[in-house]
């Protein structure tokens, strides 16, 4: 299972702006140099909208976010913090007169205020460790959570042994403050028991709170052992849910009287379920129960309704659910979406969204007002890149059992139907994720090098459906290979790809695929494996969180009950019979698929005669997240495959 981060794969699905783009072609260095728009925010007049940008001033360099506010028309826009600075995650006061913000300008994420007019920058809180989640609670005062320091005790013991420590005992908890964002009151501690906060939201009477909670902070209680909780401003327990799991996008109506929040009716990816609960008679209703949809944002319209944005095959549509579980669409599905608000007196939204062609840019729209309609509110990448940009074809096959399949397929510039072109075919990671037809920066990367880039949204993916999701479970490496090469079938003859000059290429469990596909058929000539699993019983005992219940449902079992079953649903046997040159690249502190996956894969390749080389990247993890080392996999990447194609 795959959860947030700064991932190739993870990056396919992100919003990005250009920034001031000069070469010829799209090049690592262009992704790398790219902005973005998104948490756009309606004041609570609905004249006025916050929203945060980033950019870096060179492609190696670090990003700095600021906070803005525009009219809800467009203009003009105001910056309201410098560039130098890391701020995000705006927050109207109830009376729209300031916004409070996260920033790290004081070494680390710290709540500030801002006048909403502009003006001086107040910092709030001053916790040592920083502050994780915060809300306003009322005109004058915010709530927040913070990470309770680990037992001095405990830590004196760690140090005098050595170092050694009990595992379990290095996760975290919270604390749960209330803080005057005027004079110098002193903060008072809501105690609520021992929880990690996962996310937070404040009643508009500022008299209650609702929590996602957890019993650490450790990701896999988080994913697996969630809660939601409402206290008073005691601390009082008021309501619970009955059920555990991983939670998002948490808030009060704006009355009050009901708490919405998304969760995952299957698995723990879904995100399939907008549940409401009346917090009058602590009755709960799932109101997506048969859209079945992949939410991924929601905020009340009003008390009786709620918006929610969900992919719609490759596009994201938002649409509007009633207390009684009727559904309307508000805006159709014409692109991609990362965030919204709504502004319910006058019927508007605001959005950040992209194209296939274009990045990220915030706009507005009328309630049932066509997607391609909307208004345009800024103009992030207003110096435009010199080459012409790569254009997409969606396409939908039938698999080897006739199920559907649908997939972006990215074409060169210039694309020519009589030319023939090389293949990538690059599966996405996850496998809970969903390729969409929007701004996808490495298929831009490749294209311009003259691929044609396949991204198939193979079963497993989210997205179509929860039986889509579910559809792979237990058979990991087999529904899904077979879902692919149906599809590499399907463009061999539909498009101008020459058989011989195939490629395959992915990430976390994309690499995992490129070593199942190497292990079961000779049609391509290079590979690359990122950040792949090649054994899943050995990952089993190694990473953070593919164990326990999230492995049971990926896998149907865990090795205890079925050490063949995993043994069956790994790629490493196989790959004794790998003829395909392949480039292994890995991350030392990859937790998520520790780096003794890419030493089992590339021991096996090598002691069976493949041609394999292994490069790996010490001190980081999971997301290469430093721009050098993205730089130099795409690099290592792209060489690869010309060393292979260009022998023949």
């Amino acid at each position: 299972m795959r959860v947030w981060s700064l991932s190739l794969c993870h990056l396919l699905l992100a919003s990005f702006a250009l920034a001031d783009v000069t070469q010829p072609t799209f090049t690592v260095h262009d992704y790398l140099a790219l902005s973005y728009v998104q948490g756009p925010r309606f004041s609570p007049d609905g004249t006025r909208i916050a929203y945060e940008s980033g950019a870096r001033s060179s492609w190696d360099g670090g990003t700095d976010y600021s906070i803005f506010v525009t009219l809800a028309d467009g203009s003009p826009t105001m910056k309201l913090t410098p560039t130098d600075t890391q701020d995000w995650s705006p927050r109207w006061s109830p009376d729209g007169s300031r916004i409070a913000f996260k920033s790290t300008r004081s070494g680390s994420v710290q709540v500030h205020v801002v006048s909403a007019s502009g003006g001086g920058v107040q910092q709030v809180t001053s916790e040592s460790g920083g502050i994780s989640s915060f809300e306003w609670a009322g005109a004058s005062s915010i709530a927040f959570s913070a990470k309770k320091p680990r037992d001095a005790e405990l830590v004196s013991r760690e140090k005098a042994s050595g170092g050694g420590y009990v595992v379990g005992t290095r996760s975290r908890r919270s604390a749960l403050w209330i803080q005057s964002v005027t004079g110098n009151a002193p903060k008072t501690k809501i105690a609520i028991g021992d929880y990690y906060i996962g996310g937070l939201d404040v009643s508009p009477d500022a008299e209650r709170l609702a929590l996602i909670v957890a019993p650490s902070s450790d990701l896999y209680e988080r994913i697996t052992a969630s809660e939601i909780l409402v206290v008073d401003m005691r601390g009082k327990e008021l309501y619970r849910s009955e059920v555990s799991g991983s939670f998002m996008h948490l808030a009060f109506s704006p009355d009050g009287s009901r708490v919405s929040y998304v969760g995952s009716t299957v698995g723990f990816a879904a995100n399939d379920g907008l549940f409401v609960t009346n917090l009058r008679t602590n009755s709960t209703v799932n109101l997506t129960r048969e859209f079945d949809p992949t939410i991924r944002g929601v905020e009340w319209v009003d008390n009786r309704s709620l918006a929610f944005v969900t992919p719609r095959h490759v596009h994201s549509g938002i649409y509007r659910v009633s207390l009684d579980g009727e559904i309307d669409t508000i805006l159709e599905p014409d692109r991609v979406i990362n965030s919204f608000s709504v502004n319910a007196a006058d019927e508007l939204l605001v959005f950040a969204a992209t194209t296939s062609t274009s990045p990220v840019e915030l706009y507005s729209s009328r309630f049932g007002d066509n997607g391609s309609g909307a208004k345009q509110l800024t103009s992030t990448h207003h110096k435009q890149q010199t080459s012409v940009q790569a254009s997409t074809r969606v396409v939908r096959y039938p698999s080897f059992d006739g199920v559907e399949i649908e997939a972006v397929v990215t074409l060169p510039p210039g694309f020519d139907r009589d030319s023939s072109y090389p293949l990538l075919v690059n599966p996405h990671g996850g496998p809970d994720v969903i390729v969409m037809d929007g701004f996808n920066p490495a298929a831009q990367i490749f294209a311009h090098q003259g691929y044609i880039v396949f991204q198939p949204n193979f079963r497993g993916s989210i997205g179509y459906g929860r039986d889509f999701y579910a559809a792979n479970r237990g058979r990991m490496g087999d529904i899904d290979y077979r879902d692919i090469m149906s599809g590499v079938d399907h463009l061999l003859s539909r498009f101008p790809v020459n058989s011989d000059e195939m490629v395959v290429g992915g990430e976390s469990y994309g690499g995992t695929l490129a070593l199942w596909i190497i292990g079961r058929t000779n049609r391509f000539k290079a590979a690359v494996c990122l950040s792949g699993t090649a054994n899943a019983i050995s990952r089993y005992g190694q990473s953070d969180i593919n164990h326990g219940a999230i492995a049971e449902w990926e896998f149907k079992t865990v090795p205890a009950k079925d050490w063949e079953g995993f043994w069956r649903m790994s790629p490493l046997p196989h790959l004794v019979s790998a003829k395909t040159p392949i480039l292994i690249v890995h991350a030392e502190e990859d937790h998520r698929v520790p780096v003794g996956q890419a030493w089992e894969a590339y021991r096996t390749l090598n002691d069976a005669g493949a041609q394999v080389e292994m490069v790996l990247y010490p001190d980081i993890g999971h997301s290469f997240g430093s721009p050098d080392v993205y730089a130099d996999v795409y690099r290592r990447w792209l060489d690869w495959y010309s060393k292979y194609l260009e022998s023949e």
